[in-house]
């Protein structure tokens, strides 16, 4: 498992009976190729273009939903606002006690990443969607991922009150 974006993001989409879009999936949906594909093909920004309009659409979809957005999204400060000025709740799953260079080397789908540039990216995204106002939240702090999505399923409904 990664941060837990497809596993926790379906959980919490099963849990409130909401379908769930996954920038992952959808990307392979569109053109049958992973991240890592259409990087190699048309660079990382052509990639993040992709991703970052997977969650423009996604925004825009009728009635709720789980979206599972790419970590690339949280470089762009105007898209998260857009987030949260649409009326939905920004979570950052914090990717703290990962080996980010091991997850990007460890899955097909990711484009393999330097450690330094990872750790950069981690702390520049995190910063990022904190001043968006996500709320951040450490999936690696439970033993299990259901266990992790029932868990911000009730710091979700904290906010909510």
């Amino acid at each position: 498992m990664g941060v837990g974006k497809t596993v926790i993001g379906s959980a919490i989409a099963e849990s409130l009976g909401r379908p769930v879009f996954d920038s992952d999936r959808r990307l392979e949906a569109s053109g049958g190729d992973t991240g890592q594909v259409i990087a190699a093909k048309i660079g990382v920004d052509g990639l993040h273009q992709h991703e970052h309009g997977f969650l423009r659409d996604a925004i825009n979809s009728t009635g709720p939903a789980v979206i599972a957005a790419a970590a690339s999204c949280a470089d762009d400060r105007d898209l998260l606002n857009t987030v949260v000025a649409a009326g939905h709740a920004l979570v950052f799953l914090d990717a703290a006690n990962i080996d980010l260079t091991q997850l990007a080397r460890g899955a097909s789908h990711r484009r393999p990443v330097p450690e330094s540039e990872a750790i950069r990216l981690h702390s520049r995204r995190r910063a990022t969607a904190e001043a968006a106002g996500a709320l951040v939240f450490t999936p690696r702090r439970f033993s299990d991922p259901e266990q992790a999505a029932s868990a911000l399923l009730d710091e979700l409904s904290l906010l909510d009150r």
